[in-house]
């Protein structure tokens, strides 16, 4: 597994989602074996979201095309007993088909992608926000326009002289959580796009991912030493400050909450409110279920205190 160059990680059960920087895209089982790799070629990765089956992709191609495409794959067929394989896909490219089962190329740059268990959520810079619900129908699937909301404004870093943009898009229990760049946030309605509520989050750190815990709330990701953990209404439920470095992946095991990044990982308790840091000399991009921790580098190796003494806080 250490032929590829891994930048980002959706964690799964079972199917984890790799995207790498060579524009392929890999799922990995719990154990960090491959089952199927998807070679997007020429389309640069910007932005993706794993949900249920699918993975939604947007990618940019050489410089002379305008816009972004954005494209669905069915990973729900990539099995590596009785599914769809490697083989299957380099005769489908072989035969100039495409590797997606939807695609559309947009006029837009796609900033963000979110999901649900069975739609995703994206931005265009400048344009708006949309929501697709994805279904099958036979052998095919079905994508559909649930809403769109025009593009918003973000009044705090436009004041401050700078132009913001939509940095994360989580979605759950009824609502579309939008984070920018600079720490403003919308609450959406998940059934009609509504705006519920906005305001702006107490970091200085440019954002950079946010995953969602289900009822613990919503893990916030920065670009510098600092992470926020926050509930559904973007209370902040504590804040995590002096960390090793960014935090680049986070999955909630049991009661706690685990996490990789720059040079350490992390845990959080969610019944005792500690958190503590395990120092290690690789840069972390996933962690799986099994307790494995995948590197940039495209290796493996176990998550947590094995590398030196940890800081509790």
């Amino acid at each position: 597994m250490s032929d590829f160059a891994p930048s980002r990680f959706h964690g799964a059960s079972e199917r984890n989602v790799v995207v790498c920087s060579d524009n392929k895209i890999k799922i990995i089982d719990d154990e960090g074996r491959e089952i199927v790799e998807y070679d997007l070629k020429e389309d640069k990765i910007t932005s993706s979201t794993a949900f249920g089956d699918f993975v939604a992709v947007s990618s940019t191609g050489d410089v002379s095309t305008k816009g972004s495409k954005l494209g669905i794959l069915d990973i729900g067929a990539a099995n590596a007993e009785t599914g769809i394989t490697n083989r299957d896909l380099d005769d489908l490219q072989n035969k100039n088909d495409s590797i997606y089962k939807w695609d559309r190329r947009l006029e837009g740059f796609t900033e963000a992608i979110g999901s649900t268990q069975d739609s995703f959520i994206f931005s265009l810079r400048g344009l708006g926000i949309y929501s697709m619900d994805v279904s099958r129908n036979g052998a095919e699937i079905e994508v559909n326009e649930n809403w769109r909301l025009g593009y918003p404004e973000w009044d705090a870093k436009q004041a401050a002289g700078f132009l913001d943009g939509v940095a994360t898009i989580t979605a759950g229990g009824g609502f579309v959580q939008i984070i920018s760049e600079g720490g403003e946030w919308l609450s959406l309605s998940s059934e009609d796009g509504t705006i519920l509520n906005r305001g702006v989050l107490q970091i200085t750190d440019p954002v950079y991912r946010a995953i969602p815990l289900g009822p613990k709330g919503t893990f916030v990701m920065t670009r510098g030493s600092h992470a926020i953990l926050i509930d559904h209404d973007f209370n902040t439920l504590f804040n995590f400050t002096g960390l090793p470095g960014p935090v680049l992946d986070a999955r909630q095991v049991g009661t706690e909450l685990r996490w990789t990044g720059w040079r350490h990982d992390g845990r959080f308790d969610f019944e005792t409110l500690e958190f503590e840091t395990f120092p290690r000399t690789e840069i972390g991009l996933g962690v799986l279920r099994t307790g494995l921790c995948l590197y940039n580098d495209g290796s493996f190796g176990n998550w947590g205190p094995y590398f030196s003494n940890s800081s509790v806080v």
